[in-house]
């Protein structure tokens, strides 16, 4: 906050102490286990079963994190928890097939060659997953590091040697037809 002008400062203070936390109470004491509660914009009589998971990295707790499920039958907060995980897992595979094996940049149509082009890409995956469990890196780390030795490697002896000229005749090519 020391950044800040002494208006937006006064703002800031004003903003938070008209702010009241948000607290989910079940039964005249704070949320510990599930609850049922009723969402506000959902329809009369719907409710939903609140879990609140505490968060922690080695024993220091984090905070606590809500999950809500329409499944009125479950009573387990540890099995929530559990489902929880496999999600984050399932979501940070999503992720990464996509940002690091160029899994949406096929443009074929069929269905074939969409499925190899998949099964490649997580092929892929798997290989960095596995390289990076070996070097004790991310798999992000490791992708960087292999693309910038590779134009390292192209810069200093570059496997497709071209002059000035076929350059300029390159560039030509591109043109389009009227500058010709």
């Amino acid at each position: 906050m020391n950044g800040l002008s002494k208006l937006a400062k006064r703002r800031f203070k004003s903003f938070a102490l008209k702010r009241k936390p948000f607290q989910i109470r079940a039964k005249n004491s704070l949320l510990t286990k599930d609850a049922l509660v009723k969402i506000k914009d959902l329809p009369k009589g719907h409710r939903v079963k609140l879990f609140r998971l505490v968060l922690s990295t080695h024993g220091c707790p984090l905070g606590a994190d809500y999950v809500a499920t329409n499944d009125l039958t479950q009573n387990d907060t540890q099995a929530t928890h559990q489902v929880c995980r496999l999600r984050w897992k399932i979501e940070q595979f999503h992720c990464e097939t996509k940002q690091l094996t160029s899994l949406e940049g096929c443009q074929c149509r069929l269905a074939r060659i969409v499925r190899n082009h998949t099964a490649s890409a997580i092929l892929v995956w798997v290989r960095l997953k596995q390289l990076a469990a070996q070097t004790t890196q991310t798999v992000y780390q490791l992708k960087h590091g292999l693309l910038s030795d590779y134009l390292r490697h192209q810069l200093k002896c570059p496997a497709i040697l071209m002059t000035l000229a076929q350059a300029l005749f390159i560039d030509y090519l591109f043109l389009p037809a009227s500058l010709r």
